[in-house]
């Protein structure tokens, strides 16, 4: 049998008994807005859209984001190819869901189910985790 807790209310002769147990929680937790590498901030200022234009971010390994640009931004008109990235991972959640970039961040706050993104392309990147679990009256939970 789960924990549980329980209070009494009197009122008006009338004796009310509330009881509490284990609760569901939902975790989302991360940063908006990672930049890629070579990513100069004056450009990221003054240009963000285009910059955006540039962005892909990538999901590996279960919970590692990578954050890279499809090209070198510049005027030249050739290619250039960009061999550089920033790195993004999480420890503690079994199995989390992973978003790398906010757009499903007001579905989180209705409560509708997130699905892991992998693949994003022309997008501001972030990293979230979301998780949910049974937290028991009183309890922890530790990663």
């Amino acid at each position: 049998m789960g924990c549980e807790r329980a209070f009494r209310i009197h009122a008006a002769g009338a004796t009310q008994v509330f009881r509490f147990n284990a609760t569901k929680v939902s975790v989302l937790d991360g940063v908006q807005n990672v930049l890629p590498h070579g990513v100069p901030e004056g450009l990221q200022r003054g240009s963000s859209n285009l910059v955006d234009a540039y962005k892909k971010c990538e999901l590996e390994a279960g919970n590692v984001g990578i954050y890279a640009l499809s090209a070198i931004i510049s005027d030249k008109a050739e290619p250039s190819e960009s061999l550089k990235a920033n790195v993004v991972w999480s420890l503690g959640f079994d199995a989390p869901t992973v978003l790398l970039s906010s757009k499903q961040l007001q579905a989180f706050k209705t409560g509708a189910a997130l699905v892991t993104e992998t693949d994003i392309k022309g997008e501001r990147g972030a990293y979230f985790i979301q998780n949910s679990f049974e937290l028991a009256p009183h309890g922890a939970k530790t990663g």
